[in-house]
């Protein structure tokens, strides 16, 4: 049902930056943080409708229009105060604190589809990336070498939510055994098949690489096939998210 901060039991207006609540959120979206928050009302209902526990919610306004779960704490601040708090430098809210999920363990599927982001580090990028794999149905992420939070807010603005709905695996090698129908794709500058005669397998990670370095030399070696993208032979590359796209529309399209 629709809350009403003003007449919640668990409402509380704070007016105070030195209130230790405000200064515990001030501290949230750090990598070892078991918390995250999520601005805006889309982002925040993604949140809630993936299965994210909701700690509580801060607004400037009386009263919002959001669905919450009973129990939600509820805060009003005023705007001052929560431009402090807000990860964007404009937005009217609300923004909503987060328990975050562990992300899976060691990857040993033997089918699907899935990305591969290999020590990405832009979170503009990885979200664009993401968002791109949930478009195009893929099954999963994976991750090797990133230092990236996948619950920094840039990144979840960037995929449009997809990242809070997407399973995440890190890449462990040593523990990669059997791939089962599993094909390991890398995408390179120009030493791959080109893109529009290579055929695509029906379960596939596709390996993308660091923004500056490409793929790691690991990672490469994973591979059992590559690709590229045809260009203008006077253009030295394209942004790994744009090219991440590209290729996976081609994967959608011939599997249709």
């Amino acid at each position: 049902m629709n809350l009403t901060l003003e007449g919640s039991m668990h409402f509380k207006l704070i007016s105070s930056a030195s209130n230790p609540e405000v200064k515990a959120v001030k501290k949230l979206n750090k990598r070892d943080s078991s918390l995250f928050t999520v601005e805006g009302e889309k982002l925040i209902s993604v949140a809630v409708a993936s299965g994210y526990v909701m700690e509580s919610c801060w607004s400037t306004e009386k009263s919002q229009q959001l669905t919450l779960p009973e129990g939600t704490a509820l805060r009003q601040v005023t705007k001052n105060l929560y431009r402090s708090l807000s990860p964007t430098k404009s937005s009217n809210g609300p923004l909503c604190v987060f328990q975050k999920k562990r992300i899976k363990g060691n990857f040993n599927k033997h089918s699907g589809r899935y990305l591969l982001l290999d020590s990405i580090q832009d979170p503009g990028n990885a979200g664009t990336m993401i968002r791109a794999a949930k478009a195009f149905g893929l099954d999963g992420i994976l991750w090797y070498g990133s230092k990236l939070n996948i619950y920094k807010h840039a990144l979840i603005r960037a995929s449009a939510g997809a990242s809070m709905t997407m399973n995440h695996y890190e890449l462990n090698l040593t523990l990669v055994g059997d791939c089962g129908q599993l094909e390991w794709i890398a995408a390179t500058a120009n030493e791959g098949t080109p893109l529009d005669r290579f055929k695509w397998p029906n379960s596939y990670v596709l390996c993308m690489g660091n923004e500056g370095h490409g793929l790691s030399h690991e990672i490469n070696q994973l591979c059992h096939k590559r690709l590229t993208v045809p260009m203008n032979r006077h253009v030295e590359s394209l942004n790994v998210a744009g090219a991440t796209h590209i290729i996976l529309y081609d994967a959608r399209h011939k599997s249709q």
